[in-house]
């Protein structure tokens, strides 16, 4: 059963993806993101993640924060803090600065801890290594 202050993160969030919707594709967002459902693709915010305990997700994800009260087969990058719940189900590796996982929850992959800085600068790298594919220097 969802926590209290779960389901109020779900209600703050500025995009929520219900518990009846199924999405394909990639979702980008400048604000906090919530999703009960099912999604397939990718997921990037600025903002929070949080996955709901009805949540489906095949998809790397990034964002500040990101909570794993679902399940989730896929890459986590996280700028500040990853926290899977008690009902959590993670298959996939996890890039972040801080981590908790509940007792009870499902974790299978690795994980990377570094300060938020480095995990910016790291990110900011791999863009323009990503653009600077053919260009000769």
């Amino acid at each position: 059963m969802p926590k209290k202050d779960d389901l109020m993160r779900l209600s703050e969030a500025e995009t929520v993806i219900g518990a009846g919707v199924r999405i394909r594709g990639t979702l980008i967002s400048d604000g906090d993101v919530s999703i009960e459902g099912s999604l397939s693709g990718e997921i990037k915010t600025s903002g929070d993640l949080v996955l709901g305990v009805n949540a489906t997700v095949k998809a790397n994800v990034a964002g500040r924060n990101v909570r794993i009260t679902g399940q989730l087969n896929g890459n986590i990058k996280a700028t500040d803090e990853t926290s899977i719940s008690e009902t959590g189900k993670v298959v996939g590796n996890i890039n972040t600065s801080t981590l908790s996982i509940g007792t009870g929850a499902v974790f299978i992959g690795s994980v990377s801890m570094v300060e938020p800085v480095a995990l910016e600068m790291n990110e900011t790298y791999e863009q323009e290594q990503a653009g600077d594919t053919g260009k000769q220097g």
